[in-house]
């Protein structure tokens, strides 16, 4: 195992334009999925004294849709995508364009309000390490499931939260949060220049699970000045997700039909409004649908959030 400390970071977060519409424009990391955390684009650079100088970027412009049912949320999302890093062992230089059509919907019962969100995505991928083209489809379920006598969720805990005695929490309806996903997916490499054509198939399963270990800050909603919104300080985020080849050219996409990628951050706002956050994270494992290969490594860095409103 190889562990790389990347220092001196600066992540532009996510950056939104809202439209009449109901079309907007925002900058993250990648393109538009359901989980409820967002994380800004990130740019690394480092210019050592000896030696070449690295740098890493992950960023997504996002053009976002939105058409609200009566039980339903319909979303269209395009986006481009740029993935680059030199600064590990191993190499990421992918470029990706996709739409996905979401649906979001509400079952309303006696004791539980479910929501469920399954994202239909297609996409074109260039990956200059690999020197492949490829086209890609998959299909993903995200659950959330809310008891209606209690408000407490089966995926939110709705307690405050001890420690030896010493609270971390106030009742808070995603003090701890959990995602869990499912998806299949479909990739066809349609030119290539190393390896030859082929396709393979994917099942995804994975989960997120995001804690607050403090209180809440209170600041007056700029969108309201009479009402308080809370804001979150120091939040722990583990993630865990799984693909599991099922049908491939192992010629075109290798003889492993396993691949994992865990990530492991705390983050904190360095300004009142948390528009600004300072973050240590810690990766192991790879993305084959971001064309990132398996290694392992640490970051410590900040996330910058722009919202605009034309």
């Amino acid at each position: 195992m190889k562990l790389k400390i990347a220092l001196l970071v600066f992540g532009m977060g996510t950056m939104s334009a809202s439209f009449a519409s109901d079309w907007d424009i925002t900058l993250r990391d990648k393109a538009k999925e359901p989980p409820k955390r967002e994380s800004g684009a990130k740019l690394l650079y480092t210019n050592p004294d000896t030696g070449d100088s690295s740098y890493v970027i992950d960023g997504a412009i996002n053009l976002t849709k939105r058409d609200r049912g009566v039980n339903n949320l319909y979303s269209h999302n395009i986006a481009l995508e740029l993935h680059r890093n030199t600064q590990t062992d191993k190499e990421v230089d992918t470029k990706m364009l996709s739409y996905s059509y979401g649906n979001q919907w509400l079952s309303d019962k006696e004791k539980t309000t479910s929501y469920h969100k399954a994202p239909i995505k297609v996409s074109y991928k260039v990956d200059d390490i690999k020197k492949t083209e490829s086209i890609g489809a998959s299909v993903s379920y995200y659950p959330e499931i809310h008891i209606n006598e209690n408000k407490k969720s089966v995926f939110n805990i709705d307690k405050d939260i001890f420690i030896g005695g010493w609270e971390i929490g106030r009742p808070h309806p995603s003090r701890i949060s959990w995602q869990p996903n499912i998806g299949l997916f479909f990739e066809n490499v349609i030119k290539s220049d190393k390896v030859d054509k082929g396709s393979v198939a994917r099942l995804n399963a994975g989960v997120s699970v995001y804690i607050n270990l403090l209180k809440d800050r209170l600041i007056t909603d700029p969108k309201d000045k009479n009402k308080e919104i809370g804001v979150e300080t120091l939040v722990l985020t583990l993630s865990y997700q799984y693909w599991n080849d099922i049908e491939k050219d192992e010629d075109t996409f290798g003889a492993d039909d396993t691949h994992s990628m865990r990530v492991y951050k705390i983050s904190y706002p360095i300004d009142r409004s948390g528009d600004m956050k300072i973050y240590l994270s810690h990766l192991d494992g790879g993305n084959p649908i971001k064309g990132k290969p398996e290694q392992e490594y640490s970051e410590i860095g900040l996330e910058f959030k722009l919202n605009l409103d034309l």
